[in-house]
């Protein structure tokens, strides 16, 4: 959601000189990678010991660390990755989809940043306002029946059975095109707001 990237940006607005990646890495300090092994529910990690019999960490997802505070506690629960061994990393296939019914909706915002900027070191958000935002349903075939639903919350959108579901939608539009594959909504919201959406064909559950 836009207001999610907001507060990434305001993120290393704010920690820009924690994040000379190249400065550290010339200095031969570590580089930490908490926020990505957190995103899994399982960090299985082998090292040699000096007798050459190998050891492992294991930690259930609750355990891991969320932030960066939290990966870099003294406190917290170790995390590494070895060299000279295989990396591991976590791939988006695409919604949560249990038939595997939905078909692409991109969107593009009317802008890429918050303006003004939010202050160095201040927690202060700038003033809400309005993003336009251009929704673009791809995959269609002409003359088969759609529909494009809108949710104003993660938490509304289903898993499956979208249609089934529409009682959780805020709006939903029906699409029919004539020619061509893709069709586009524009739509206005705020920056503070977040929504999704999911398309599926008329016929879905």
């Amino acid at each position: 959601a836009f207001a999610t990237l907001l507060q990434v940006q305001a993120y290393f607005q704010r920690h820009h000189h924690h994040t000379r990646y190249q400065t550290f890495d010339r200095l031969g300090l570590p580089l930490g990678s908490g926020m990505v092994e957190s995103a899994c529910k399982w960090l299985i990690q082998q090292h040699d010991t000096p007798n050459g019999s190998p050891y492992h960490f294991t930690y259930a997802f609750g355990l891991f660390p969320g932030t960066r505070a939290q990966a870099n506690l003294k406190t917290g629960p170790v995390y590494s990755l070895p060299l000279n061994t295989t990396n591991y990393g976590v791939a988006f296939t695409g919604v949560k989809d249990t038939y595997r019914e939905t078909v692409p909706v991109r969107i593009a915002t009317s802008t890429n940043a918050e303006l003004p900027s939010i202050a160095d070191g201040s927690n202060t958000r700038p003033a809400a306002r309005v993003v336009t935002l251009t929704v673009t349903v791809s995959g269609l075939v002409p003359g088969k029946a759609y529909k494009l639903y809108l949710y104003n919350s993660i938490a509304a959108v289903p898993d499956g059975s979208f249609n089934t579901n529409a009682a959780k939608a805020s709006s939903v539009w029906p699409i029919t095109i004539a020619s061509g594959s893709t069709y586009v909504l524009k739509q206005s919201i705020m920056s503070n707001q977040s929504v999704a959406y999911r398309a599926v064909p008329a016929t879905a559950r």
